[in-house]
């Protein structure tokens, strides 16, 4: 997927370009896909400041 300025995309847009329905949902097909692509949802434990 190219570059783009996804903060300047509206709502609608975005929507499609995803390929994504607010209200209903992946299908579990398109989240199992999407998570293969991805890898889960988890953030990494970074390092930890010293205050």
């Amino acid at each position: 997927m190219e570059q783009k300025s996804w903060h300047r995309l509206g709502a609608e847009e975005l929507q499609k370009l995803f390929g994504v329905q607010p209200g209903a949902g992946l299908s579990a097909e398109a989240a199992e896909e999407r998570r293969k692509e991805s890898g889960f949802n988890e953030l990494s434990e970074g390092k930890k400041s010293r205050r």
